[in-house]
């Protein structure tokens, strides 16, 4: 979605991407600190990126902030807590916190994590691979929609499956456990004694929200909650069965069609 001429055209904006604290190039437990590497939180991942911001490159407002999934709970803490930053926010397959299907989730993929032998209470020697394999055969018929899988052919299946696993077990287990971790107790209503109506009323830059109608991790009357608690919201649902892998369409599917359709309005709007 990065690049001369695509959503987010390099020819006319300038686009900075981050890896989160915690996995990517940016610090976390497999650079040797495992289990004693400081659990962390959404917000700190917010902080982390407006401290690149603004002592980092010096910057005093960004046109957009926009993430998919974990990075539209970034998204919406930098609205929140930045609002004089922020000139628009832009929200894939959002929530403003982990909702209850999506907890146990987490935990179940983290439970088969831990039943690997190799894990070790997380101070392992050796990456628990087939844990983290589980792990990602166990979170894909979550990420997209019975319709999906009820259409999709069995070898199809077998081999998007596959995919989920080996994603998951290219990832160091701790980095994965601690990643997940922070997303699971995330909530934007947190600082604010737990009134959403409260946390969502600071957002003062128009913002897009783009959840998917298919969507079984992040629930649509949660993506309706920001839409009705932001004050500039506008509000359009991605027409797919691919459930939360919807933000991952390729552009030239409808649905990355629709992607880029609706953010392309949506910027040429912001001054």
């Amino acid at each position: 979605m990065i690049g001369p001429g695509k959503t987010f055209d390099t020819n006319k904006y300038f686009v900075i991407t981050t890896d989160a604290i915690g996995g990517g190039e940016s610090s976390s437990p497999k650079d040797g600190l495992g289990q004693d590497f400081p659990r962390y939180t959404i917000r700190d991942m917010m902080a982390a990126q407006h401290a690149l911001v603004t002592r980092g490159l010096e910057l005093a407002t960004l046109r957009a902030v926009g993430g998919s999934s974990m990075g539209s709970f970034v998204s919406l803490e930098w609205g929140i807590h930045h609002p004089e930053m922020v000139r628009s926010l832009i929200l894939l397959v959002p929530s403003p916190k982990a909702e209850a299907n999506f907890q146990l989730t987490v935990d179940l993929m983290t439970s088969v994590i831990a039943l690997d032998p190799q894990w070790q209470g997380g101070r392992y020697t050796h990456n628990p691979v087939q844990g983290l394999r589980l792990a990602g055969m166990l979170h894909y018929p979550w990420a997209v929609s019975a319709a999906y899988l009820s259409r999709v052919p069995a070898p199809q299946l077998a081999k998007e499956l596959e995919e989920s696993a080996r994603s998951y077990s290219g990832w160091d287990a701790n980095s994965l456990v601690f990643r997940y971790a922070a997303s699971r107790a995330h909530d934007v209503a947190t600082p604010f004694g737990g009134d959403m109506t409260a946390a969502l009323s600071q957002i003062a830059a128009p913002t897009l929200v783009l959840p998917s109608a298919s969507d079984r991790l992040f629930s649509l009357d949660e993506a309706r909650r920001i839409r009705d608690g932001v004050k500039h919201a506008s509000y359009a649902e991605i027409p797919s069965d691919l459930g939360h892998c919807a933000d991952r369409a390729a552009p030239d599917t409808p649905e990355g069609r629709f992607i880029d359709q609706q953010i392309r309005a949506f910027l040429a709007k912001i001054e």
